[in-house]
C-alpha cells in the first residue's frame, strides 16, 4: 500500500508526466482554473521515479503557464502499485456523476452574481445545455407519470388543454366523424373574414379542424368554408366527464349549435340547451334524428334564456356549461333577446348578468359550472375584460372561482392575417381560450358524489356501427 512522504512545493523540473498515463485532459480549461484560483490540490508523485500519478495535465498546465514550482504529495509505492494508482485515479473520475438539478440551481445562483461565471470554467452554453437536459429528464419522468394520470382521468388534469396534440385531433375526427355538423342552422362567415382568407383556407393542406374558420363540412351542397366558429367536442367530453356526475343534468344557456347537446347524449348525460333562433333549434334536431341520442339526451328550448331559465325548477341540472356571445363580435340575429346584437358593452354585461343568475339557480348544491370564453375587444381595440366580468357575475350569483384552465386553439388563418394585422397595431393573435371552473357548494362533497371519470365512449358499439354505415 502507497504511504505519503511529504507534501511540499517542488521545482516543476524534478517531476514529470507518466508515460502510461491514458487520459487526455483539457489543459486549457486546467491552466484558466490555476489562473483565477491557484493550484488549490497538489499532485501526486512517486518519490522513487518522480513520475507524476493523480495530475498529470494539472502539471502540463502549470508548465505552460511557466511555474517554476508546484506543489505535490510524494508517495513511497513500487512500480506495480504506481500503475494501479494511475488507473484508479482517471477512472474514479469517470465514474463520478453530477446531480444536474443542483448543479443547474447552483450555476443559476453564480450566474446571477456580479462575476457571473467566471473562473467555475462553465459558460452560458453550458448552463443552458445542463437546464435543457433537467427538463428532458423531467418531460420523461413526467411522460411517465402522465400516463398513469390519463388512465385514470382521460388526460392529465392540468391547466393546458391543447387541441394541437394528435391524441386530441384523433379523438375529435372520431366525434366528427358521427357527422357533427354543428355550424349548420347559422349564417356562414359570422367571424367576417375575407374572401381571400376563406378561399386560402380550403387548401388541401390546411384541413387541421381547429375551432374556428377552417372546418369542414360533411354536406357536399352547403359551403365547405363559412368563416363560423365551431364548439370542439373534445373540450365539451372533457367537461362532462370531469365536472358532471355520471348521467347528470346540464343545462346550457347559450346553446347554439348541436355538438354541446350531440356529445352529451353520447355520453349517456342529459342535455337541456336554451337557444334563441328557431332555425337553430330546428338544425340541432335533425342533427339528432340523423346521429341518435346515445343513452342520453339533449332537448333545446327556443327562446330567450332571459324568459325561460327563470321558469324553471330550482336546483334542477347537475352541470352548468356554455360558451355565450362575445358582445358582438358574432352577431347571430337581430331578435329581441339576442346579446350579440347589443351594442352597448354595459347593456350587454347587465342581461348577461341576469341569465347567469338565472342559470345558477337551477343549480343543484355541490356542483359545477364551466363557461367557455375568451377576451373581446371594443371598437378602439382595447380588451373589455370580459373574462374579469364573467367571474365577477358569477360571484354575484353566489358561485366560487374554482379552477382556469387554457384551451389552446390551432392557428387556423392567423398566419395569413397576423403580418398585417400586428404591423399595423402590434395585436398579438390570440390563440386561446380561457376555462372557468366555478363551484357552487363544496366542490370536495361534489367529487367525492361523482366518483372517478370514466374515460372512452359511451354506446361505443353504436357509435362505431353509425360511423361505419
Amino acid at each position: 500500500m502507497a504511504e505519503i512522504h511529504s507534501t511540499g512545493k517542488l521545482p516543476i523540473t524534478s517531476v514529470k508526466p507518466h508515460p502510461r498515463n491514458v487520459r487526455q485532459g483539457d489543459i486549457g480549461a486546467i491552466s484558466r482554473s490555476l489562473k483565477a484560483h491557484g493550484q488549490y490540490r497538489p499532485i501526486v508523485v512517486q518519490r522513487a521515479t518522480g513520475l507524476i500519478l493523480a495530475g498529470n495535465h494539472t502539471y502540463k498546465a502549470a508548465a505552460a503557464l511557466g511555474w517554476s514550482e508546484i506543489e505535490a504529495t510524494l508517495v513511497d509505492c513500487d512500480d506495480d502499485e504506481a500503475t494501479r494508482i494511475l488507473l484508479a485515479d482517471n477512472k474514479s473520475s469517470d465514474l463520478a456523476s453530477y446531480n444536474d438539478s443542483l448543479l443547474a440551481e447552483l450555476l443559476r445562483e453564480i450566474a446571477a452574481t456580479d462575476a457571473g461565471l467566471d473562473g467555475t470554467l462553465y459558460d452560458g452554453d453550458d448552463l443552458d445545455q445542463i437546464i435543457s437536459d433537467v427538463n428532458a429528464d423531467a418531460e420523461m419522468q413526467d411522460s411517465i407519470t402522465t400516463g398513469a394520470l390519463a388512465q385514470r382521468f382521460g388526460i392529465p388534469p392540468f391547466s393546458i388543454l391543447d387541441c394541437r396534440r394528435g391524441w386530441w385531433r384523433d379523438r375529435r375526427k372520431r366525434w366528427l366523424d358521427l357527422g357533427i355538423t354543428s355550424e349548420v342552422g347559422r349564417d356562414g362567415n359570422l367571424l367576417k373574414f375575407s374572401e381571400t382568407v376563406l378561399g386560402a383556407a380550403g387548401r388541401k393542406e390546411n384541413l387541421t379542424m381547429p375551432n374556428s374558420a377552417i372546418y369542414r363540412n360533411r354536406d357536399p351542397d352547403k359551403p365547405q368554408y363559412n368563416g363560423t366558429s365551431v364548439f370542439d367536442p373534445v373540450l365539451c367530453e372533457i367537461a362532462y366527464r370531469w365536472f358532471c356526475p355520471p348521467g347528470g343534468k346540464i343545462l346550457d344557456p347559450f346553446a347554439g349549435g348541436s355538438v354541446r347537446g350531440i356529445v352529451a347524449a353520447h355520453l349517456g348525460m342529459h342535455y337541456n340547451g336554451v337557444e334563441l333562433r328557431p332555425e337553430q333549434v330546428y338544425a340541432n334536431y335533425k342533427q339528432l334524428e340523423d346521429l341518435g341520442s346515445g343513452s342520453g339526451s339533449a332537448v333545446w328550448s327556443q327562446g330567450d334564456s332571459a324568459l325561460l331559465l327563470p321558469e324553471m325548477p330550482p336546483e334542477s341540472h347537475d352541470f352548468l356549461f356554455s360558451c355565450p356571445p362575445y358582445h358582438s363580435l358574432e352577431v347571430y340575429s337581430e331578435l329581441p333577446g339576442d346579446l350579440s346584437n347589443i351594442e352597448d358593452y354595459d347593456s350587454f354585461l347587465q342581461a348577461y348578468q341576469q341569465i347567469i343568475e338565472a342559470a345558477t339557480a337551477t343549480l343543484k348544491p355541490n356542483r359545477f359550472a364551466c363557461w367557455v370564453i375568451s377576451e373581446i375587444r371594443g371598437s378602439d381595440g382595447i380588451y373589455r375584460n370580459f373574462v374579469g366580468d364573467t367571474i365577477a357575475a358569477f360571484a354575484r350569483a353566489g358561485l366560487q372561482y374554482y379552477n382556469e384552465a387554457v384551451y389552446i386553439q390551432q392557428a387556423g388563418s392567423w398566419p395569413l392575417r397576423i403580418g398585417r394585422v400586428f404591423g399595423a397595431s402590434r395585436k398579438i393573435a390570440r390563440l386561446h381560450q380561457n376555462v372557468l371552473i366555478f363551484s357552487k357548494g363544496d366542490p370536495f362533497e361534489a367529487a367525492a358524489e361523482f366518483g372517478e371519470p370514466e374515460w372512452g365512449f359511451d354506446n361505443e358499439a353504436q357509435m362505431l356501427a353509425e360511423e361505419e354505415g
